[in-house]
């Protein structure tokens, strides 16, 4: 009997801890999204919902939302997929204009489910009362008791290195569908007599340094090198930056951020160097490699502004932020700067390829410094460099990396495009068909490389 009703007691404690954090964060829902975003409300009310978690609406801008918003664009009305010789039962225009609104709207509805189930697990995490600050308790227990151990693909699996270098890592994949639409796409554009560069990014754990985790932990340079390998075997010119760097001789780690996995400005500026060194080496192009020392640019340094995403991930109870800084060369620079999903169509000198609002001020957990880059990056950029005047073109294709390195890379070149996969839902053959660029130069980081999907075309290595 006694029991029993400890049994009761204990059940109807934990429903109303329950219902209580359910509650807290459907007041919080509506505050947010309601009282503050549509009516603009910031007093003692919605300051008191939000009451010791003054981080809440930071983290939750930090794991997706941006504060500038972008336009929904179907690219395949722009760049449609192409029925190809031999595919009869698609060859008609009427099925391929009916299969690419098919699949526009699959990916929308996709899209929406995507954003419906992060919103959910968003509000059910980061909404509940005293999340911060319990997040907060959580990594400084831990870095109290020295507990540094993840596993692999955990959402918050960041592992700190002695150095105090935040990791994150990789688990071993085979890439060998990733290899083949490489080759496949390297041969069309031979066909068209467009050159072609496949540049490998670093990740953050060398396989020359990092020896206990790499190849037993960590598998991305493992996965880095079975690309090459098989991209190489089928003619694809490549270009390993991991090798460029391990050549100088820096430590490796210093390339990159602290509390984040991308490379630093300093880096994204020598592998820019890299890649026009290798364009005027093997494909004709005459970039003037002074462009790209840092003795061409004044820099602005931001000192302790940056806090990366395995950063935010652990918070300020166990790491510090990182510095970041920002270039702008010492010559005069023109640049007409597009990207459609923002709306920006502009010329200026090299500042307009910065979106000061991630950085002009210090918000660690709201703001994010490294997005000021390239605007964050987009489905499509389009720089064109009057001051160049080479009449070259090159189309660029990339992951996040590649937003501090395209700036840079237009310095020396009339017309540089940019495609991000992830966001770019139109045909990269239909873009290169319309836009006739002299060479395409994808660059990617070790993560980014995928199993290519049959459905979809959102994969990074979807090049159809």
């Amino acid at each position: 009997m006694k029991e029993g009703k400890i049994k009761q007691t204990v059940i109807i404690f934990c429903v109303a801890v329950t219902v209580f954090f359910m509650v807290t964060v459907v007041m919080r829902m509506l505050t947010k999204n309601i009282l503050i975003n549509r009516m603009g409300m910031d007093n003692l009310f919605t300051r008191f919902i939000f009451y010791g978690d003054d981080e809440v609406m930071s983290l939750d801008t930090a794991e997706g939302e941006t504060n500038t918003a972008r336009m929904r664009i179907d690219w395949q009305e722009f760049y449609p997929f192409e029925a190809k010789p031999g595919e009869a039962a698609e060859s008609t225009e009427a099925v391929q204009e009916e299969g690419n609104r098919s699949a526009g709207a699959v990916r929308r509805l996709e899209q929406k489910a995507d954003m419906i189930r992060h919103g959910i697990e968003r509000y059910t995490s980061n909404h509940l009362a005293g999340y911060s600050s319990l997040v907060k308790m959580s990594n400084a227990y831990e870095k109290l008791i020295g507990w540094n151990i993840a596993a692999l693909e955990e959402y918050n699996g960041v592992v700190e290195f002695s150095d105090g270098h935040l990791m994150v890592y990789s688990a071993q994949m085979n890439v060998n569908s990733s290899a083949e639409a490489l080759i496949r796409f390297y041969e069309s554009c031979q066909q068209k007599e467009i050159d072609f560069l496949y540049v490998q990014a670093p990740y953050k754990i060398c396989k020359y340094e990092d020896t206990d985790v790499s190849g037993i932990i960590d598998f991305s340079n493992q996965n880095a090198d079975a690309l090459l390998e098989g991209a190489e075997n089928g003619g694809v010119p490549c270009l390993d930056l991991r090798e460029e760097f391990h050549k100088t001789g820096m430590p490796h780690h210093d390339l990159f951020y602290r509390t984040d996995h991308h490379w630093t400005t300093e880096t994204a500026l020598q592998a820019a160097a890299a890649v026009a060194d290798r364009l005027n080496q093997e494909f004709g192009f005459s970039i003037d490699l002074s462009l790209y020392g840092e003795e061409a640019f004044e820099k602005k340094v931001y000192e302790d502004w940056f806090l990366g995403s395995s950063g935010k991930k652990i918070t300020l109870a166990r790491t510090e932020p990182d510095d970041i800084s920002l270039f702008y060369p010492r010559r005069e620079t023109s640049l007409t700067y597009k990207m459609p999903e923002l709306g920006i169509d502009t010329t200026g000198d090299f500042s307009v390829t910065y979106d000061m609002s991630q950085i002009e001020e210090k918000d660690l957990y709201r703001l994010d410094p490294y997005g000021a880059y390239n605007h964050s990056g987009g489905a499509l950029v389009q720089i064109h460099n009057e001051g160049a005047a080479d009449g070259r073109k090159v189309l660029f294709i990339g992951d996040s990396y590649l937003n501090s390195v395209f700036p840079f890379m237009s310095l020396g070149i009339e017309y540089t495009d940019m495609l991000d996969l992830r966001d770019f839902s139109g045909s990269v053959e239909s873009y290169i068909n319309q836009t006739e660029p002299d060479i395409v130069v994808i660059l990617y980081n070790p993560t980014s490389i995928e199993t290519v999907k049959e459905s979809g075309h959102t994969g990074t290595f979807d090049f159809r």
